[in-house]
């Protein structure tokens, strides 16, 4: 368990090939996450394919050299099984669902993501060895689900989107669990609860994230054109990395495992340079920090898409 205030943060982060993975690794990521697809389920909450027709889920027997180039690296694979409400499933579900459980494991996998209880629950009496994460899925936002889920034989915890920094703060100091926070993408809404993308986003029609979808907003008989009406979403938490390492965050996640393979490169290689920075350099000012101008052009000029917190941070 990391404790509180190191600076052992690690970076973790998505793939589904080898290249992608050793140009993961090259580019400063600590650890990968990634799924598979498995006989005719998929269990981690994406599809096989992406619209543009790329596979992001491998299957099993793909992982297995994953693994191993990940630790010969020294980090850790994440393998994801957190589809949610898979309690009340069939039996042929549940037996499958284990399957590829054990195929993620025999495959080499050092961490299982679960998104239902009854998968914890599962997964722990099966393998009790195996170090379980519990998913976003499952909304972890208090010391009393990390209580639980301890309880259960978890080992780390994601907490919601929705916890600010000073939530975040709280629960690392105490909690014995390790903890792990969105850093880059996700969900504007309550992922355990959200039905937009599923229902309507990654169907027929063409719009990307319903909830960042432009809108023609009317009020009365005033018309407001393009606007992004139900996009709460909060995207970068590049400017609090000193502030979520004093805290004891255990990993830093970022999301994208449906996102083009080079934009989420150049994104984990701008967080891994700026944690490198930090934790050599603590007492560095935010405007000291090398950024691409793209980067800045996205997310820091005036889009307030802070994750933990609006503006220019005040660093030393």
């Amino acid at each position: 368990m990391l404790r509180k205030g190191t600076t052992d943060m690690r970076l973790l982060v998505p793939s589904s090939t080898l290249t992608d993975t050793e140009n993961l690794l090259t580019a400063g990521a600590d650890d990968i996450y990634i799924g598979a697809f498995f006989n005719r389920y998929s269990f981690n909450g994406r599809a096989n394919y992406t619209k543009s027709g790329r596979q992001i889920l491998p299957s099993p027997d793909k992982i297995t050299d994953i693994c191993k180039l990940v630790h010969s690296a020294d980090g850790n694979v994440y393998f994801l099984a957190n589809i949610p409400l898979v309690n009340g499933a069939s039996e042929e579900f549940r037996k499958e669902f284990m399957k590829y459980v054990d195929a993620g494991i025999n495959a080499g996998a050092d961490y299982v993501i679960l998104g239902d209880l009854s998968a914890i629950r599962w997964v722990h009496r099966e393998y009790p060895g195996i170090k379980i994460v519990a998913s976003s899925y499952l909304e972890v936002q208090n010391e009393l689900s990390l209580s639980m889920l301890e309880g259960m034989g978890v080992s780390q915890a994601v907490l919601s989107y929705q916890c600010t920094l000073e939530d975040i703060k709280q629960l690392c100091a105490n909690s014995k669990m390790d903890i792990e926070v969105f850093g880059h993408g996700g969900c504007s809404f309550y992922v355990g609860s959200c039905n937009m993308f599923h229902e309507i986003g990654e169907q027929r029609i063409n719009m990307g994230y319903p909830c960042r979808a432009m809108y023609r907003v009317s009020c009365g008989k005033r018309i407001y054109g393009a606007v992004r009406a139900l996009d709460c979403f909060k995207m970068c938490s590049l400017c609090k990395i000193k502030e979520l390492i004093d805290c004891g965050v255990h990993s830093l996640k970022i999301v994208g495992r449906d996102l083009n393979p080079g934009y989420i490169l150049k994104v984990v290689k701008t967080y891994a340079d700026t944690m490198k920075l930090v934790k050599e350099h603590p007492n560095v000012r935010y405007d000291e920090l090398d950024l691409p101008a793209w980067w800045k052009k996205s997310w820091c000029n005036a889009h307030n898409l802070c994750r933990y917190g609006g503006g220019v941070p005040q660093w030393p």
